[in-house]
């Protein structure tokens, strides 16, 4: 934080957020609308580097898509979020349509369940998709759920006794072609690696799923979650871009258990020193994605400076563009030269419809957590 006293944030009214919120949910319909054109994100695998598929772009959409219904959910269910005619049409017309294009999107040739880019054959599917259908379809549409009961079979024995799982998940009984191929990939450009705020989303999934039958791996799965910890209070993900987003998935699962009190301290000390000049947070300057996370994460906290609130909800409203929706945001990191422990570079990948989805749940939650400070 910085050395001198921050200015007092400039009072945030609850019908600034409430329309903030409007506007940027009305924004997500226009999107949803035109099938997401922001949500896709597009990689070259050039043949010449061993990959394989009918061709060298593949696409994906299914993980941001997952996340992008998932925000929508909390904050239509957030008690700020109930009275927001837009939001509501977005819960109950746009998250089962989402659900739906996730459920198809599960691979019919690879027991794992879902690949982060489903037409190359290099990539297995990943704990963390696997991780965001299940907490979607546990909220949304149970109905989809036995489509993970394998794949989650699958992780869960493959954990460690301390409960860790590595990423990615390759079915024994998959093609043998197809697990030479993803063998090739993961020793060649993917590398491997247990990365903690997979690992606490997939949890936090089993949580929502069926606590009872899974409560053993949940308890051992937050005590390995927590264990990661930094001792800034931070956790580190592997996956995505920050610190932020990383801490508050990890935060999400040991709160949901109302479980390690001493990590979310430490973790509400990390937060409230990363706050940036202007109220924001990010990790070179302050950006609508991760300043939405924290704000999240802090409500989830209760921080009791309810100040550092209003300050990061200003900033964000500041960010709001006059259409409704927020600028793009680094969120998705994929480290080169993994394999050989050493990042060569990483690429970033950000879309307008998952930051705008982030800060709609920030706005709508932050708004029910400032009450009453926050004025009519």
């Amino acid at each position: 934080m910085p050395d001198t006293p921050p200015p007092p944030a400039v009072p945030v009214s609850a019908g600034e957020l409430r329309q903030a919120a409007q506007d940027a949910a009305n924004w997500l319909l226009v999107e949803a609308g035109r099938g997401w054109p922001t949500t896709e994100h597009r990689m070259r695998f050039p043949r010449r580097f061993g990959f394989g598929g009918d061709g060298e772009e593949h696409a994906s959409d299914v993980l941001a898509r997952a996340v992008i219904a998932l925000e929508i959910l909390h904050a239509a269910d957030a008690p700020a979020g109930r009275n927001i005619p837009a939001l509501q049409r977005l819960r109950s017309n746009v998250v089962p349509a989402e659900a739906k294009h996730v459920a198809r999107a599960r691979l019919a040739d690879r027991g794992g369940g879902w690949s982060y880019f489903p037409t190359l054959p290099e990539l297995p599917p990943d704990l963390d998709s696997l991780a965001a259908a299940l907490c979607l379809f546990s909220l949304a549409a149970p109905n989809y759920l036995p489509l993970t009961y394998a794949p989650a079979r699958l992780a869960l024995d493959s954990a460690s006794a301390e409960g860790a799982i590595g990423t990615w998940l390759l079915a024994p009984d998959d093609a043998r072609s197809a697990l030479k191929r993803m063998r090739y990939g993961i020793s060649k450009h993917f590398g491997r690696g247990v990365d903690v705020e997979v690992v606490a989303r997939f949890y936090l999934g089993l949580q929502l799923a069926d606590p009872g039958h899974y409560a053993d791996a949940i308890t051992r799965g937050a005590d390995f979650v927590a264990r990661q910890q930094r001792p800034d209070g931070a956790f580190t993900a592997t996956w995505y871009f920050g610190d932020i987003c990383g801490t508050l998935l990890c935060l999400q699962l040991l709160c949901t258990l109302d479980a390690h009190r001493q990590p979310r301290s430490r973790a509400l000390a990390f937060l409230t020193a990363a706050v940036r000049e202007d109220g924001g947070f990010g990790l070179w300057q302050s950006t609508p994605l991760e300043t939405a996370a924290a704000i999240q994460a802090l409500v989830l906290l209760q921080l009791a400076d309810k100040s550092i609130v209003e300050r990061a909800v200003r900033r964000l409203l500041d960010f709001q563009a006059q259409h409704g929706g927020f600028n793009p945001s680094p969120w998705i990191r994929m480290d080169i030269g993994r394999p050989a422990r050493r990042v060569e570079k990483s690429l970033i990948h950000q879309s307008a419809a998952v930051s705008t989805a982030f800060c709609l749940r920030a706005l709508v939650e932050a708004q029910h957590f400032l009450e009453p400070a926050s004025r009519p």
